[in-house]
């Protein structure tokens, strides 16, 4: 960072004049010789400055914290993954990431009017494994005949009783093509 001053000194006696010239103009021994409250510690300047180079190739830790800010949602999800749509519900959402919860009955999907195939243990474990991306149909109601398509990656699966929660997370490589329908969705969902 640069600061630039600009100070503009209004009626200055000759004296003072004199003064600002010799501040201004004055060379190093002339600074050095006054009398300061704190002294300089050239050897630890120098070693700053020969270990700079070190810090400034050195890679910073860019973790984001373990904070998720999501706003809780009721939207309609269909999460295609292996060639089959799994129905259930977005509860969560943020600009990162997603929370779906599908249900483990054998109800009929609203969106597809057809019988949502159910997730087998297997699946579950493969899931959490491999992490795979899949791709996601969000709408705020099962009747919207154009939901918003999206890619995510899946982070987590909880296997709860009566249904399976899945944590989803936007690929990076995708926020560009991404970033607008999500946050059109935080907006309307």
């Amino acid at each position: 960072h640069q600061v630039h001053l600009a100070i503009n000194f209004i009626n200055l006696t000759q004296a003072q004049l004199d003064d600002l010239v010799l501040v201004i103009y004055s060379d190093v021994r002339e600074w050095y010789s006054q009398k300061r409250a704190t002294l300089d510690r050239p050897m630890g300047s120098l070693g700053f400055l020969a270990t700079g180079v070190f810090r400034a190739f050195r890679e910073l830790n860019t973790q984001t914290s373990s904070t998720k800010v999501r706003k809780q949602i009721r939207a309609t999800a269909q999460l295609y993954w292996e060639g089959k749509f799994y129905s259930g519900r977005a509860t969560e959402m943020g600009v990162m990431s997603l929370r779906v919860e599908l249900d483990r009955s054998t109800e009929f999907s609203d969106t597809t009017e057809q019988t949502s195939p159910l997730l087998t243990p297997e699946d579950l474990r493969r899931m959490e494994q491999d992490q795979p991306f899949v791709g996601l149909l969000l709408s705020q109601e099962s009747t919207n005949q154009l939901p918003q398509r999206l890619l995510a990656q899946i982070v987590d699966v909880e296997d709860l009783s009566d249904q399976v929660a899945i944590e989803l997370k936007f690929p990076d490589q995708l926020k560009q093509k991404q970033e607008t329908k999500i946050k059109q969705l935080l907006k309307v969902l």
